[in-house]
């Protein structure tokens, strides 16, 4: 099992972040500009996929991509 725990804070009010979040347009500008975003029923278990594209914020080069993904555990609105 992996236990990896990551956080960022992001200082911005809460409805911002919960619509940026829980959108796949929103969060496609908003994260990783340019990926692709799937995000499915927002509820626990249900899997997010998004492919990470090359950026002027990660080193990738044309034409290469990261699948991702992640699996939600817990939902607490905001």
């Amino acid at each position: 099992m992996n236990n990896d725990r990551n956080s960022v804070l992001i200082q911005e009010k809460q409805e911002t972040v919960w619509n940026a979040i829980t959108n796949d347009e929103i969060i496609s500008k908003w994260y990783a500009p340019g990926s692709k975003w799937n995000i499915p029923k927002l509820q626990v278990g249900e899997k997010a996929i998004f492919v990470l594209m090359p950026s002027a914020h990660n080193n990738l080069k044309e034409n290469e991509s990261i699948p991702m993904s992640f699996t939600i555990q817990e939902i607490i609105p905001y």
